[in-house]
């Protein structure tokens, strides 16, 4: 039986009993995650430590098939359902879960079998949708749905949210990967231990901070603001850190192309800010906003000309003070708004 969709969704977060389940598709954390999602329905968290999980991969069975057949039908130590779990399926294996899911008896094991991308040919993916007792669910490089963000927000022990930072992480979750979805998930969780109040779009915006260092911010700032004066300072304070001039050209000149192209799109703000990568929340949104408004398309043209000459000139093989062109370049643009 072949799943899609919703309903592909819905059986993962709350699958019923098959014989046999494949996970196949691309990529692999995202199978190994409706994995876990599925098996923890199925057998419970706690089977893997109870043994009343076997993991085999395809290698193992290929020399000897008898231990996938021996571990359905094994009776474990602890009371509760049983699970064998095979990695990396292939088309060789086929007759293989076809007895077994054929054969299937009320307390044999569940079967679950991930395997790589598989074309409508594959003998194996063939056997999984025909059936009308096992379960096929492709796996596809989508952005997460919201029953899977709304998931991963309640499994990482996060309770209270506000509307707002909750459609930021939504947004978010469409923008990177799981894991790393899942990192700033645990930070925010970390980050508001002891504090009581429903987690913000401030929260997430400190907590996803895209910043090497704080000084960046205050870089960008004053650049902005047309603080000349504090520029050379501060840009020496970042080199002796180990803020290379060319990293740091990379970052203003991405935050000006953003400015620009907030700018050009004053009636369409909100699909503008979807297409930022990564993600912006909170103050740093506003002070874009903001920003943008305040430099008007024309400055910012010039001031995306001026960083292009001069990253034409960092990217040079010539031996040249690359410290002294970023001090003179962002001097020379905070001086367009100081005007």
């Amino acid at each position: 039986m072949k799943l899609t969709g919703k309903d592909a969704a819905s059986f993962c977060l709350n699958p019923k009993p098959a014989p046999a389940i494949l996970l196949h598709g691309e990529p692999e954390s995202k199978i190994l995650r409706k994995y876990q999602s599925i098996s923890e329905r199925l057998v419970g968290e706690n089977a893997k430590t109870e043994m009343r999980v076997t993991e085999l991969s395809s290698a193992e069975i290929r020399k000897d098939k008898g231990l996938v057949i021996d571990a359905t039908k094994a009776i474990g130590f602890f009371p509760g359902p049983q699970m064998v779990f095979v990695k990396n399926g292939t088309d060789g294996l086929s007759d293989l879960f076809s007895d077994i899911i054929y054969n299937y008896q009320e307390g044999d094991a569940f079967l679950i079998v991930t395997a790589n991308k598989l074309n409508t040919r594959s003998k194996l993916r063939k056997l999984f949708e025909s059936s009308k007792t096992a379960i096929s669910i492709g796996v596809y490089p989508d952005p997460l749905t919201t029953q899977e963000i709304e998931l991963a927000i309640k499994n990482v022990g996060i309770q209270e949210i506000s509307t707002d930072a909750k459609k930021n992480l939504e947004h978010l979750a469409k923008s990177v990967e799981y894991n790393e979805f899942e990192q700033i998930l645990e930070k925010l969780f970390l980050y508001k231990v002891g504090d009581e109040t429903p987690i913000s779009s401030d929260d997430i915006s400190k907590c996803i901070n895209l910043s090497a260092e704080i000084e960046l911010d205050d870089l960008i700032n004053k650049i902005c603001e047309g603080n000349t004066k504090d520029l050379s300072p501060l840009l020496l304070k970042l080199n002796t850190k180990g803020q290379s001039p060319t990293s740091t050209y990379i970052i203003i000149n991405q935050y000006f192309k953003n400015l620009h192209m907030l700018a050009i799109q004053p009636s369409n703000i909100e699909q503008a800010l979807s297409k930022i990568r990564p993600p912006i929340f909170g103050d740093r949104r506003n002070k874009l906003l903001s920003n943008s408004r305040k430099w008007g398309v024309k400055r910012l043209e010039k001031a995306l000309t001026l960083l292009h000459e001069s990253g034409l000139i960092l990217r040079s093989s010539k031996p040249i003070p690359q410290q002294a062109i970023m001090d003179r370049t962002l001097i020379k643009i905070s001086m367009m708004i100081s005007k």
